[in-house]
């Protein structure tokens, strides 16, 4: 398997995302609600006290809630703040892998193999949702953790949904991520299991051909329109997803 390239090098749109306030304030208080450090029915700190605590602006601590909010984390409300929801069913996060990696200490970094604009229909690309021929941003990436591929991605984006897309720099901030800080949503749907590596993920991982792979397809809609579907895969021990079952009680 030939080594990746250096951070430096710029052929193959490979760079290392900066994470930005937004990220660290939506994470920690993702972590903290989850976590049980609060409870189903209080209240999050005001947007003045969470700008102190992280020392932010407030435009930033309310981008942070709106995204705790469309997750079904938090409910806001005129006059009473922020109120923490139940979790009353599994819940697993979106949790880019730029966040995972580097939560562990390791150094993250990405390459973008394929970036596309096409219709949908357009070959084996279909996403049955959607009409023939809506254009699509069909996207192909590799992320490393200490230089070592630890997930392959295969995206497709609604572009009638997130026209924006077409603009975007993902050869600075990968595609989930710059979807995470960019566009609203308030539903995921996600399918797991295990598979095989084929030949294209075996030569991508450096593996043999049908070793045992973690496999996880996710729509992620926003008021029932469709704005992504993304096939994330990964060899067995390289990539953890962790969830939640917390079943706390519902709000009166």
């Amino acid at each position: 398997m030939p080594a990746p390239r250096t951070q430096t090098e710029t052929n193959g749109h490979r760079r290392r995302p900066t994470p930005t306030l937004f990220d660290e304030i939506r994470g920690d208080l993702t972590r903290e609600i989850i976590g049980g450090l609060y409870k189903p029915g209080d209240k999050l700190p005001t947007e003045r006290q969470l700008a102190e605590r992280f020392g932010a602006s407030r435009p930033t601590v309310n981008k942070a809630i709106t995204s705790l909010a469309s997750e079904g984390l938090v409910v806001r409300r005129k006059r009473a703040g922020t109120i923490v929801l139940a979790q009353s069913a599994f819940w697993l996060p979106i949790v880019d892998v730029s966040r995972y990696v580097e939560d562990r200490g390791e150094v993250y970094d990405f390459q973008i193999l394929s970036q596309s604009e096409i219709p949908n229909g357009t070959g084996a690309t279909l996403w049955s949702e959607l009409a023939m021929d809506a254009p699509l941003l069909a996207l192909e990436c590799l992320h490393f953790s200490n230089a070592i591929p630890v997930q392959h991605e295969r995206r497709l984006i609604n572009l009638e949904a997130v026209p924006e897309a077409m603009s975007a720099r993902f050869e600075r901030v990968p595609p989930g991520l710059w979807l995470l800080r960019h566009v609203p949503w308030s539903a995921s749907e996600h399918r797991i299991g295990a598979v095989g590596a084929g030949s294209g993920l075996a030569q991508h991982f450096g593996i043999k051909r049908g070793t045992p792979c973690l496999g996880l397809h996710r729509v992620t809609r926003y008021r029932g329109t469709p704005l992504t579907t993304v096939t994330l895969t990964s060899p067995a021990g390289r990539f953890f997803l962790e969830g939640a079952d917390t079943p706390l009680g519902h709000l009166g």
